[in-house]
C-alpha cells in the first residue's frame, strides 16, 4: 500500500493514476493514525514552500512523519513541493524546512534567454549508480515547473541534476530519502517509461539489513554460533556497511549472555554516519 499524504497542496490525482495505472494500490490521506501505520510515503506538493510548512503544522503531521522517516525508517518519495519542504531551509518565505535532507531550496537567479519559472520539458543526467537510474540514459527528458530547485550540501545524496542557466539537483537519494523535482505529465510513449520510474524508487526495494557478531570488541564469523574466529573491528565494518547505504545494522554480542553483561557499542555510536 503507498499512502500519498494529503495536506491540500498538490494535485494528488494524478499521482494516484500514475500507480492505479501499474496496478499499485495508493490510500489519500491526512489521518494521523493511517499514516502511522503506511508502509510507503509520498510527500506530493505543489505551491509555496511556506504555506506548505503551515498545512503540515495545522494537520499536525510533522510529529507524525518524523517519527515515521526518522525513527522507524518508513521509505519517502518527495516530488516538487514536497521534495524541497525535505530540505533544511528554503528561501521562499524565508522559512526552515523538515530537515531530513542536509541541502536547501533556492530560488532561480538566471540571466536572459532563461525564463523562470523553468517550465517545460528538460533532461536529467544521473550523478551515481541507482536502481532508479535503471533504463534512463542522459537524454531522458521530465517535464519541469518550478522557480526555486534544490541544492545538496553533500554530494553523494545528488540523484539526478539538470541543466537550466546552470546545473541544478532534480534529484536526490539518500537511504529511505528520496526527491524529485520533476512531474510526470503525459506525453504519448513518454508516460509508460516515467510512470515506471516511480514504481522503481527505494520504497519499493527490499530493505538490506546486515547482521553482525560481536565477541567482546571484535567482529567474528561462527558456525551455528560455535567456534567464533576473529575477522576484523566492526568499526571498519560500520563504516563500508554505511558507505554502501545500508538500511540499518544489527548487532549480535554472541557472549554477553553468558558474561551476564549488556552489550557494548560505545565505539559503533562515536563511528556512525548519518
Amino acid at each position: 500500500m503507498i499512502t500519498l499524504i494529503n495536506y491540500g497542496l498538490g494535485n494528488l490525482r494524478s499521482v494516484e493514476k500514475i500507480f492505479l495505472r501499474l496496478n499499485q494500490e495508493v490510500c489519500i490521506t491526512s489521518d494521523i493514525d493511517k499514516i502511522a501505520q503506511a508502509e510507503k510515503l509520498i510527500l506530493p506538493g505543489v505551491g509555496h514552500f511556506a504555506k506548505g510548512m503551515e498545512k503540515l503544522k495545522e494537520l499536525n503531521l510533522i510529529e507524525t512523519l518524523n517519527q515515521k522517516v526518522l525513527q522507524d525508517k518508513t521509505p519517502i518519495l518527495g516530488i516538487c513541493l514536497g521534495m524541497q519542504l525535505m530540505t533544511k531551509h528554503s528561501e521562499e518565505g524565508n522559512i526552515n524546512g523538515l530537515g531530513w535532507i542536509d541541502a536547501q531550496t533556492k530560488k532561480f537567479d538566471l540571466q536572459k534567454p532563461f525564463k523562470v519559472p523553468h517550465m517545460g520539458w528538460n533532461n536529467v543526467t544521473h550523478k551515481k549508480n541507482s536502481v532508479l537510474a535503471k533504463e534512463l540514459n542522459n537524454e531522458a527528458s521530465f517535464y519541469f515547473v518550478h522557480s526555486y530547485y534544490v541544492s545538496c550540501n553533500v554530494t553523494q545524496d545528488i540523484l539526478f541534476e539538470t541543466q537550466y542557466g546552470h546545473d541544478f539537483v532534480s534529484g536526490f537519494q539518500r537511504k529511505i530519502f528520496t526527491g524529485c523535482s520533476f512531474i510526470l505529465k503525459k506525453s504519448q510513449s513518454r508516460f509508460t517509461t516515467h510512470a515506471k520510474f516511480y514504481c522503481r524508487l527505494n520504497m519499493f526495494r527490499p530493505r538490506v539489513i546486515p547482521v553482525l557478531l560481536l565477541k567482546g570488541q571484535g567482529l567474528v564469523k561462527t558456525v551455528q554460533f560455535k567456534k567464533p574466529n576473529y575477522i576484523g573491528d566492526p568499526i571498519n565494518a560500520v563504516k563500508i556497511f554505511n558507505d554502501k547505504e545500508c538500511d540499518e545494522l544489527i548487532f549480535l554480542d554472541i557472549t554477553a549472555s553468558k558474561e551476564n553483561r549488556s552489550i557494548d557499542l560505545k565505539n559503533v555510536y562515536r563511528n556512525k554516519t548519518m
